[in-house]
Formats: C-alpha cells, structure tokens, sequence
C-alpha cells in the first residue's frame, strides 16, 4: 500500500523534529480566524522539489477554511488532502492544520489513528505574494519547557498504543493559546526549523 505522506500544507518536510499534534484546535474564536486570497494557488517547497502544494478556497466562506492537497512525484506516495485555517493570535499568524479524512481515504490503513482529527500548528510568515514562510514547534524543546515549568501544557505518551506519533497535546484551547504566546519568549529553540515556499503558479 502507498504511504500516505505526513506533510502538512505548505510544510510539514521536516528534517530532523516532529510537529506536535494537538486534540484540540488553536481557536474557536471566529474573530481569530481570517482568509488570506493570496495563498491560493501551486507552491514548492525549498525542502521537497518533488511535491506540489495545492491550496484552495474551502466550499463554505462562512467556515474560512483551506482545501489543501500535497501531490508527489513519486508513485509510492499518495496524494495527501488537508483542511486548514489561518489564525491570527496575539498579532501573530499560524495555521491550523488537519487531515481531510472524507478526501484521504479511511480505508487506508496508515490514517486509523487519524479518525479523531489531530491538529498540527505552524507559525507563518507571508513574505510577499509568491514566498512564505512556516516554522515548526519543536517538540522535544517544548518538552523540556514544560518539564522546567517555563511553559504548561498537557502532552499524553502514545507509545505504549503502538501509534507512530509518540505524544498528544490534551491542553484544551485558551491553555493551548497560552502555551504559544509564551513559545515566543523561546522562538530560538522551539521555533529552529523553517521551510520556504514559493509559488509555481
């Protein structure tokens, strides 16, 4: 069976950490939550020249959310489809992230522990209208923030499921919105990994 690739739109080509997955998003607040046009279209990624980002208005512009989908290169890969949401939190921008199960294919084994919708948060940069920027939460730096009591945050060990991903972020939303205010007094070390995108068309 194809692997389903694990990158999130516009990056989630990782080089050496893994991006946290939450149980809960990082806004309910419709306030907090915006549309920006010019992220529609293709990118590439400066990390994965072999795979097209495609991201497109959702189907309700009440729900202000992307339609995502990463298409590879290679045959062994699946296409991978997102919905995702740009949120705006204490002046600075992120995205909300999520499988789109309905489009990815429940039946594909590799997404069983995806049936409850795990989040993954990304800060954003928009440099211009055909460059952006996403850097990806470390999650062994906060980890260890957490374990020196510099952030709070609740995160589960899965290893004993036999899930690939080895944690769960379980802090509910106004803890999780806490928890990334405070990740800027460490952006140096939870914040160390960066991709670049730039638009194909």
């Amino acid at each position: 069976m194809k692997s389903v690739s694990l990158l999130i739109i516009f990056a989630l080509t990782l080089a050496s950490c893994t991006v946290p997955g939450s149980l809960h998003p990082l806004t309910k607040n419709a306030s907090e939550i915006y549309y920006n046009p010019a992220l529609v279209g293709q990118w590439e990624s400066n990390d994965s020249s072999d795979e097209i980002y495609l991201i497109t208005l959702g189907d309700d512009p009440t729900d202000k959310f992307y339609n995502c989908a990463i298409i590879s290169d290679d045959n062994n890969k699946d296409t991978a489809y997102f919905l995702v949401r740009l949120i705006q939190l204490n002046g600075l921008n992120y995205m909300d992230c999520w499988f789109n199960l309905k489009k990815s294919g429940q039946q594909n084994k590799d997404m069983i522990n995806y049936n409850v919708p795990r989040h993954f948060f990304y800060k954003l940069n928009i440099i211009n209208n055909d460059a952006v920027e996403l850097y990806s939460p470390d999650i062994a730096a906060i980890r260890e923030l957490v374990k020196n009591g510099k952030i709070k945050l609740q995160i589960t060990d899965l290893q004993s499921l036999d899930i690939s991903d080895d944690y769960l972020v379980i802090s509910e939303t106004p803890e999780l919105q806490k928890a990334f205010i405070d990740f800027e007094k460490y952006a140096s070390i939870v914040y160390k990994e960066k991709s670049t995108f730039t638009r194909i068309r």
